[in-house]
């Protein structure tokens, strides 16, 4: 009897030290991810820094925030009522979307010699679009393009639509779909696209919460 009852304390004891290294695994992993998150954010700042005061010969470079990356800055968004700025991306494929907004696309409207563009921002409903839903009509959002050109634009219309019914069209005589042409154009409107709704447990849907601005 004695020695059952031994044995059963060295295995509540390994089973003890097991949980605890388990925890210590889990909690180290947790660390690490929340010191990589904002790592990247600082490498992202710190790029949009640099893009932006380059001079004009560099105007058309891709900085980007370390050197294996496939992503850069293309744009900055700063939301006034809540003195947040989100640094955009020039996609937004999953490894875009996990560091920040991305660029979906420019499509861009041509009026004789002039052009102005209406770009398509993404991002999770559960990071970085999470703001999202609790934009007002009329709030304030200044987008700031990496040749230094912005625009303060106001959330003039929200809407959900179904992606299986139907899909996001933008007027344009032309499309540009990926920002790294550098494409000389204003800015004219914005549209900030996540997925709906917000807080769900289940985050396969169908459903797309748009913000206007203009």
């Amino acid at each position: 009897m004695l020695n059952i009852r031994m044995k059963s304390k060295t295995l509540t004891s390994y089973f003890i030290q097991l949980c605890f290294l388990v925890a210590l695994i889990s909690f180290t992993h947790a660390g690490y991810l929340i010191v990589k998150a904002h790592l990247a954010q600082y490498l992202l700042e710190r790029t949009w820094h640099q893009q932006i005061t380059t001079d004009k010969a560099q105007k058309n470079r891709n900085f980007k925030p370390w050197p294996w990356a496939d992503i850069y800055p293309v744009a900055k968004l700063s939301f006034e009522r809540f003195n947040v700025s989100q640094i955009v991306l020039n996609n937004d494929s999953g490894q875009a979307l996990a560091f920040g907004p991305g660029l979906n696309r420019v499509n861009v409207m041509k009026d004789g010699s002039s052009s102005s563009g209406i770009w398509v921002i993404s991002a999770h409903n559960d990071t970085h679009f999470k703001i999202l839903s609790e934009l007002k009509l009329n709030d304030r959002i200044k987008i700031t393009l990496k040749s230094g050109q912005s625009k303060t634009l106001s959330v003039n219309k929200v809407a959900v639509i179904d992606i299986l019914i139907e899909q996001l069209v933008l007027p344009t005589n032309g499309v540009i779909d990926d920002y790294h042409q550098d494409v000389e154009t204003s800015i004219n409107e914005v549209v900030l696209v996540t997925c709906y709704p917000f807080g769900a447990i289940n985050d396969s849907t169908n459903l797309r919460y748009l913000v206007y601005l203009s």
